[in-house]
């Protein structure tokens, strides 16, 4: 029995992913305990550069697979709680649509925010373990700065098939007007 609990348990870990040392490209402000209220403001859902709704701030933070066929109108009010904990939330005009409480830590100018988890079943004997990794920072132009990585394992009955991370991903989403 230990060992068959090994074999489930080793691949979570195998197709793990971190942003824990990933570094921003841009320029970032200081963030502290102290200025953590940097964070509050409305942003656009939609980044920068990146078209596809996979690049959303919603779904960067939520990490569902529920679609929005708006995503790119809408948007996000991040608001903290705590030196630990953020409030999200997504909404279109005035009207909320959902709300998220993002918990993490406070580590070298970036707020990482708790390992998100999330586990698919497709059939009776295939599963897959999937893991989001994302950090929050503020750069000079008081824009949000997200890195994110995400992978997962496939599983056959108990035994790993298939593993893939994808690359780190920088993000960066404005204010809104």
């Amino acid at each position: 029995m230990k060992k068959l609990l090994y074999i489930i348990i080793i691949p979570a870990f195998i197709g793990c992913t971190s942003v824990k040392n990933a570094q921003s490209n841009y320029d970032l402000a200081q963030i502290k305990n102290n200025n953590l209220k940097l964070f509050n403001g409305i942003y656009q859902n939609k980044c920068e550069k990146c078209e596809a709704e996979i690049c959303s701030l919603w779904s960067t933070i939520d990490y569902k697979s529920e679609k929005l066929e708006d995503w790119a109108d809408l948007n996000v009010k991040l608001e903290v709680n705590d030196d630990f904990n953020l409030k999200a939330q997504l909404f279109r005009d005035n009207k909320i649509i959902d709300t998220q409480i993002l918990e993490g830590k406070i580590a070298n100018n970036y707020f990482q925010l708790k390992r998100q988890w999330k586990t698919d079943f497709k059939f009776i004997i295939l599963w897959t373990l999937g893991d989001s990794s994302v950090k929050l920072a503020m750069n000079k132009e008081k824009e949000l700065v997200v890195l994110r990585e995400s992978g997962g394992v496939a599983l056959l009955v108990a035994f790993p098939v298939f593993g893939a991370d994808s690359p780190m991903i920088e993000t960066k989403y404005k204010r809104a007007k």
